[in-house]
């Protein structure tokens, strides 16, 4: 029992000290793997690298570059003299300088996936990940060397830098990109070194001095030699001296690391003695580099930077995106069908339209649809005027659409004259005249430009047909010479004008156009003016885009109508007025109609048609109110809103084509505010403040637009604005809610 009792008194002493070891193992095991080997940090983040080379070795011997990047830009440059120290690179370039990250994705080149790379990747567990074979876009590495070497090559280019010092640029090129705010979504306005550490980044050491600057640096030489001495700025020494310390070339050629530097004043620069000694700097460092006999050239800093794919190079013109589902491969989605886009032909742009989709030797589309317009593959025939046919990608198209036209989708062209004028057979007579309101039986000719055509020639050599009027507001002057030129200033659409034209000829030759924007087309698609007119372009296309549309917008307006019964008369007092459909183009080329009534066929209201909406200093209180008392501020947006409301006009149409053939021709009540007439903004205004009050909201007195309620809590009221459509609300989010369901359906 004693050597029994020894042992166990033994093991309980033993037991505490082997978990206190092993916990300790473990928390230094933990440690270890947050901090590295080497303490530095994890960085929770994917790295893409690649490598780059050139066929210029720079002034270090270095013959190539490891670019480690994000996807959101920040970047880490380290050059090489061989392409097999890429794993010290990620060693010594990204883990000590920058941190450990979770994920590096590469290509599948042998230095990047074996040996020292596979070896540094394992000690610090990192993720390693590698692209499919030829297919360089799933490498982001590649689309960073494309910009990095495009401002590396501005930067030298610009300062008539030695091509040999690549090296020096780029790092320091690099290292700028990273502390600028590009205009990448996933930064949020914020530099990549920021979203990457968490810290503000310090930007003094790149304040001071730009790239290959003449700087004055002291060089401690004895007396009575100069200690003043010139030299090129050429980056920062992060890994010698404190901090501020730049890398210079003096004339010697090799570059040195110095902190007591100041850069060549304005003043300086413009003495003839400082140039002189600019130039002889410069005229030294290049009989360094053996160019004493090479003048500058305008393609000398093209580096030829390289890559062992390099027969993928430049490729790539995007940040690679994942696909997304397929659309259907049916004609029906070519919104491209019958655009007629300037697209470029041998040395100039010409006129063509787009007839179909190329197909391959099957039958069948060439190229896929995608809801990216990058990633859109699909390929189309244009036919030009002379019946060339050429083939043309989907990108292509749509690019020269928006070159084309201003920001609201018309294409502007330049006039150059007019050849021609067509008379139409509703066009009125010289003897159409009218009677003097006033009670004057005197008749007055009718001022009209109704029922003409003309034919316009343009700068680009093609020609088309526009209204009189049209014509007319953008090239009076032109249009009254022709006028006359052409025995036309007698006829009735001409003559009310065309003499007040020519005597204030040399007034208005100051504010004649020369540009003309094209109503008929829009973003390069013809734009219907009637319902006929857009069913026919359908058929033409083999599309249903008009069509959809147009239902779309009688759908949403159903409510607006009420159809009478068979031998039903109209009710006393309402009054016929024509509608029509209004068409549109989104920049998207999506199809948009607008059923609108003919307003201007009513008479004026005896009521007030004025509908208020909310100023913007009340806009701006309610957003400092929402601040102030910590509130949820929301908007909302009301589908069709003028349809809400109920006609003031006692007005009815004939239905048209656009209501179908079961109703077409049908007599129809207009029974709510329809876009058009002249009291449906006011209609709709009344209505919504109807809502408002039911719903327990009060309008204010300073702006009668602004609505009101007490809070059910004790944080004050809850404010809301209103401005007509368009709602702006500073509440709680239950009170929203609230207020939905006690409107249910009310709204859309």
């Amino acid at each position: 029992m004693g050597e029994q009792g020894s042992l166990y008194r033994e093991s309980r002493t033993l037991l505490p000290r082997i978990d206190k070891k092993f916990c300790v193992s473990l928390q230094d095991a933990e440690k270890k793997r947050d901090k590295g080997h080497n303490g530095a940090n994890r960085l929770k983040t994917t790295f893409y690298s690649d490598t780059t080379f050139s066929k210029q070795k720079s002034s270090t011997g270095n013959t190539c570059a490891q670019l480690f990047i994000t996807d959101f830009g920040y970047q880490k440059l380290v050059p090489q003299k061989l392409k097999s120290e890429a794993g010290y690179s990620l060693m010594e370039g990204l883990i000590q300088d920058v941190g450990i990250p979770d994920h590096i994705h590469t290509d599948m080149a042998k230095e990047m996936t074996l040996g020292t790379w596979s070896k540094v990747c394992k000690d610090h567990h990192i993720k390693m990940t590698n692209t499919e074979p030829y297919t360089p876009q799933q490498n982001k590495a590649e689309l960073g060397f494309r910009e990095l070497k495009r401002h590396v090559r501005r930067f030298m280019a610009r300062t008539n830098t030695p091509p040999h010092l690549w090296g020096f640029c780029a790092v320091y090129t690099a290292d700028l990109r990273n502390r600028l705010a590009l205009p990448l979504t996933q930064l949020h306005g914020r530099t990549p070194h920021e979203v990457l550490t968490g810290n503000t980044p310090d930007i003094s050491e790149f304040l001071e001095f730009e790239w290959y600057q003449p700087i004055w640096y002291y060089d401690p030489e004895p007396f009575p030699e100069q200690r003043r001495k010139l030299a090129r700025w050429i980056g920062i020494a992060h890994r010698v001296g404190q901090a501020l310390c730049y890398w210079i070339l003096p004339e010697s050629g090799r570059p040195l690391a110095r902190t007591t530097i100041q850069a060549v004043s304005q003043d300086e620069i413009a003495t003839q003695v400082i140039k002189d000694q600019i130039c002889a700097l410069d005229l030294q460092i290049r009989e360094h580099f053996g160019m004493q006999d090479q003048a500058p050239e305008a393609d000398a800093y093209d580096f030829n930077f390289y890559r062992e794919d390099e027969e993928y190079d430049d490729v790539i013109d995007h940040v690679p995106i994942e696909p997304e589902a397929q659309h259907p491969e049916a004609d029906c989605y070519d919104e491209l069908l019958l655009e007629e886009p300037l697209l470029p032909r041998g040395e100039g742009l010409e006129r063509a339209r787009i007839i179909g989709r190329k197909r391959d030797a099957d039958g069948n589309p060439v190229g896929d649809y995608n809801l990216n317009p990058i990633l859109n593959t699909r390929v189309y025939l244009a036919e030009f005027d002379d019946g060339f046919i050429a083939e043309y990608s989907a990108n292509a198209i749509a690019d020269a659409i928006y070159v084309q036209t201003d920001d609201d989708g018309f294409e502007h062209t330049l006039f150059s004259s007019i050849i021609g004028h067509h008379k139409k057979e509703y066009a009125l007579s010289d003897n159409a005249v009218f009677v003097n309101t006033q009670g004057s039986q005197n008749p007055h000719p009718i001022r009209t430009t109704k029922g003409w055509d003309i034919c316009i020639e343009w700068k680009d050599g093609t020609s088309s047909w526009h209204p009189l009027t049209d014509v007319r507001n953008s090239f009076p002057i032109h249009l009254a010479e022709y006028a006359v030129k052409n025995n036309l200033d007698n006829e009735l659409a001409f003559r009310w004008w065309v003499k007040d034209a020519l005597r204030r000829k040399q007034f208005m030759l100051s504010a004649v156009k020369t540009r003309y924007a094209k109503r008929t087309h829009k973003f390069g698609i013809r734009v219907p003016q009637s319902v006929d007119e857009a069913l026919a372009i359908d058929r033409e296309t083999k599309t249903t885009f008009w069509f959809d549309a147009i239902q779309k917008e009688m759908k949403n307006n159903r409510i607006a109508f009420q159809f009478l019964d068979d031998g039903k008369k109209i009710p006393v007092g309402y009054k016929w007025i024509r509608c029509h459909m209004v068409f549109d183009i989104k920049m998207d080329f999506t199809r948009k109609a607008r059923f609108v009534a003919g307003g201007h066929m009513t008479d004026p209201p005896s009521t007030l048609t004025y509908s208020s909406v909310v100023s913007r200093d009340s806009v701006r209180i309610a957003f400092v109110l929402a601040a102030l008392n910590d509130l949820n501020l929301l908007a909302a947006d009301i589908g069709n809103a003028y349809l809400n409301a109920p006609a003031r006009e006692k007005v009815y149409t004939t239905a048209g084509a656009e209501f179908g053939a079961e109703f077409e021709g049908r007599p129809v009540l207009i029974v709510r505010a329809l876009y058009g007439l002249k009291s449906s903004g006011a209609a709709w205004r009344a209505h919504l403040a109807n809502t408002l009050f039911t719903l327990g909201f009060r309008s204010s007195l300073a702006d009668a637009d602004v609505w009101y309620r007490p809070a059910t809590k004790t944080t004050g009221f809850k404010y809301k604005s209103c401005a007509l459509s368009r709602n702006y609300s500073d509440t709680f989010n239950n009170t929203i809610i609230h207020c939905q369901r006690a409107r249910k359906g009310a709204f859309k």
